[in-house]
């Protein structure tokens, strides 16, 4: 983040603070936003010595050069951070300035930052550090290490690592992930800016392959028949209601109630992802499935589907909600294939959200501006 105010820094005999002998202190003032912070430099001086326009002693006094010295070192960590684009902070500063070595490891950065999102209740973003955390452990073999040991060589290796058992895009989420981190890292005076290996290496990635359903494909997948109360059965159920609803996302569609999203004959709801808000008209086919649910779990009260409950703490719901998509997935795939459809192997729930855009831009001629 670029810095919107510059940090400025100035040597000064600190009056405000007398010793015995009548003196002051002569510090480094650096100030930014209003605020003010003193660095003693271990040098005093009486007033009627002191040239308080040129913040130098008067005369030719031998310490001017030390104070030239101070003066310059500051006047550069302050270009430093502002070249690096690293928003300014006084701790930032005094890291740099006075060479404070920070011996924070990788995993005990890790860990503060996966804590820190716990604390934030963001579990999706903490599972994904986690993930690139235990990634790392295995690539190293669990033996902690210094942020400074990780070059552009490490990164090669790393993904070589990772190659033989992820694909492209599982690889490409945890490199961008541990480049998060090392920004992060650079951030809190932890790594040097010049130092990022990340300026070299290129995260390699692929668009990934959004398989649609056709409309006779949806309405086959509408007519599959189950065991009521299967897990076939709620499969069918959840990836139908998903397209009736614009390819409503997974986990908006677990967090629905009967309570809070049903509106007369309207389906409201705010996105998890972006905030925004979604008004929905009930079909026929969507009361049909909402009918199911409301009479076979009767349940007109707390969630609309059997998944969440209000006993869950919300990192529970989160892990409830991944379980559930891993075994929707599962049985999606059993249902296509007896369906006959082509890659049944390719189709997950998400593929109703695409099937949504590519039935009203393919079948019905819906412009895509009006889709979005």
């Amino acid at each position: 983040m670029a810095n919107l105010l510059t940090a400025k820094s100035k040597i000064i005999l600190h009056t405000s603070k007398t010793l015995k002998d009548g003196s002051h202190p002569v510090v480094l003032r650096i100030t930014y936003d209003r605020k003010r912070k003193y660095y003693t430099l271990g040098i005093t001086e009486l007033p009627d010595r002191w040239n308080r326009d040129a913040g130098r002693f008067k005369g030719n006094n031998k310490n001017n050069k030390k104070l030239n010295k101070f003066d310059s070192k500051a006047s550069d960590v302050l270009d430093d951070l502002i070249r690096e684009n690293i928003e300014f902070t006084f701790p930032k500063f005094e890291q740099r300035y006075f060479n404070k070595s920070k011996s924070v490891t990788v995993f005990q950065f890790f860990d503060q930052l996966i804590s820190d999102l716990e604390k934030r209740e963001k579990y999706g973003n903490q599972r994904v550090y986690k993930d690139c955390l235990n990634a790392i452990k295995r690539f190293i073999g669990n033996v902690d290490f210094s942020w400074q040991e990780i070059d552009y060589s490490f990164l090669t290796r790393f993904e070589t690592y990772l190659t033989p058992t992820n694909k492209i895009n599982s690889i490409s989420v945890t490199m961008r992930t541990l480049r998060l981190a090392y920004g992060k890292a650079i951030n809190e005076g932890i790594v040097k800016e010049q130092n990022n290996p990340f300026k070299k290496y290129k995260i390699k990635s692929e668009v990934p392959e959004k398989r649609a359903l056709s409309y006779d494909q949806i309405k086959k997948l509408n007519d599959y028949q189950s065991i009521k109360g299967s897990e076939l059965w709620h499969t069918k159920n959840y990836c139908v209601f998903s397209f009736l609803n614009r390819g409503i996302n997974f986990t908006d569609m677990m967090y629905l109630r009967w309570d809070d999203n049903i509106e007369s004959d309207r389906i409201k709801y705010k996105r998890s992802k972006t905030g925004k808000l979604f008004s929905i008209k009930i079909s026929t086919k969507t009361q049909e499935i909402l009918d199911r649910y409301a009479v076979d779990y009767n349940a007109k009260t707390g969630y609309i589907f059997p998944v969440l409950s209000d006993q869950l703490n919300e990192k529970s719901k989160r892990i409830k909600i991944r379980n559930s998509i891993q075994t929707t997935n599962k049985y999606l795939k059993i249902i296509c294939k007896e369906l006959g459809f082509d890659r049944s192997d390719k189709i997950t729930v998400y593929s109703m959200r695409h099937s949504f855009a590519s039935i009203l831009k393919k079948d019905k001629n819906i412009p895509i501006a009006i889709i979005s």
